[in-house]
């Protein structure tokens, strides 16, 4: 039982109730506009407030350069109205295991900062709303840190209120001492009991305190090896990243559900999980783009094979005649018609049709052969003879 009490004051120690607190001492803060944050460290935490100087606080535990106090005036947390019952200004929390959030008129809030968690029948007070959450007073466990040289000692840490029973600690009835005198003895024993009790935990009690504070520095440092860990990672392109090794790294801290780091690996989760979805969206929208693509050159070359076609289609046969190719006399080229030949038959001279050369066609070098000529024709309405636009010359000698 004496361990379980030593391991309750730890955790009170580490946590930052609002009410019943033992603070280390009371301090000022010695500057202006000093932030007030959700953890001990400017990375990756909220700006809860601002103090000015000569704001007395309340000191509860003492980290590297860091000092946690006792939630000052104006800082808030913030929880879902879906899970709480409201009369007036208190609260009262309807689910289990509810999230309390970071609340902040400094900066802009993600959500993402849970503060603790709170179970059915808690409590709360209420000191305004927003559209789905309401804003409360810190409850017990949300913690509020300073940087360590802003805060200036001033003396002794007041006097915490009276805590609801914490300190039914049923081992005041330890050693069965009762026997002594019946009824008086109890009260006269627990004092007797209570100095003797340190003195049996003094071992204990250093020990666990070290330790626990121990096992937090370890749990920082594992935190910030995560986090160069994962900068190093998404300093790579997208495609180089491991994301599944990197959420084994997360899986595989050593940080229980109850420790104030806790919050942190649940955030360093969300991120590399936010990022493999990214990528895996990015490479699925890849594969997407790349069969457009291949869809879209195949639909352009069927789509010319089908012009080509189509052009083949439209082209009219050409016609053909064959005789012996002469130069026309009645169109030497002189005017405005151009140089015309003129294709007979051989055995009759009749005139079979006129002939004119299409661009890289030479009728010349034909000149009294008997060929076979093909191309577009139309017929002269006076001489009632095709005009043949030769496009093809065949030698038939």
């Amino acid at each position: 039982m004496l361990r379980l009490t030593m391991v309750a004051v730890v955790m009170a120690a580490l946590a930052a109730p609002v009410v019943g607190q033992v603070g280390l001492y009371a301090g000022q803060i010695n500057a202006d506009k000093v932030n007030v944050r959700t953890g001990p460290s400017t990375v990756n935490t909220y700006v809860l407030a601002r103090l000015e100087q000569g704001t007395a606080v309340t000191v509860l535990q003492e980290q590297g350069e860091w000092v946690q106090i006792a939630p000052p005036p104006g800082v808030y947390s913030l929880i879902s109205k879906r899970y709480v019952d409201r009369q007036g200004d208190v609260g009262t929390v309807t689910g289990d295991n509810v999230s309390v959030r970071a609340g902040s008129d400094i900066q802009p809030i993600a959500f993402t900062e849970v503060q603790t968690s709170l179970d059915r029948g808690t409590t709360v007070q209420i000191t305004g709303e927003t559209e789905e959450y309401y804003k409360v007073a810190p409850p017990a466990g949300v913690a509020t840190w300073v940087y360590a040289q802003y805060v200036t000692r001033t003396g002794e840490a007041p006097a915490p209120q009276p805590a609801p029973a914490q300190t039914v600690e049923t081992p005041a009835a330890q050693p069965a001492e009762p026997t002594t005198q019946p009824v008086t003895t109890a009260p006269a024993t627990a004092p007797a009991t209570m100095p003797a009790t340190p003195q049996a935990a003094t071992a204990p009690a250093t020990q666990p305190v070290v330790s626990e504070a121990e096992r937090l520095a370890r749990q920082q440092q594992a935190l910030e090896q995560l986090r160069s860990r994962i900068q190093a990672a998404f300093a790579l392109p997208p495609e180089q990243r491991d994301y599944d090794e990197l959420l084994a790294a997360v899986e595989a801290l050593d940080i229980p559900a109850d420790s104030p780091y806790q919050p942190y690996v649940t955030y360093y989760r969300q991120i590399v999980q936010i990022a493999q979805e990214r990528a895996q969206t990015a490479r699925q929208v890849g594969q997407i783009l790349q069969q457009a693509q291949s869809e879209q050159q195949r639909y352009l070359a069927e789509q010319q094979r089908l012009a080509q076609q189509a052009a083949e289609l439209r082209q009219p046969a050409l016609y053909s005649a064959q005789g012996v190719l002469m130069p026309s006399v009645l169109y030497p080229g002189t005017g405005a018609i151009p140089k015309r030949w003129v294709l007979r038959d051989q055995a009759t001279e009749r005139t079979i049709a006129y002939v004119e050369p299409t661009p890289g066609v030479t009728l010349r070098v034909h000149e009294g052969q008997r060929v076979r000529v093909a191309g577009q024709h139309e017929v002269l309405p006076r001489q009632q003879v095709p005009l043949i636009r030769a496009q093809q010359v065949t030698p038939l000698d």
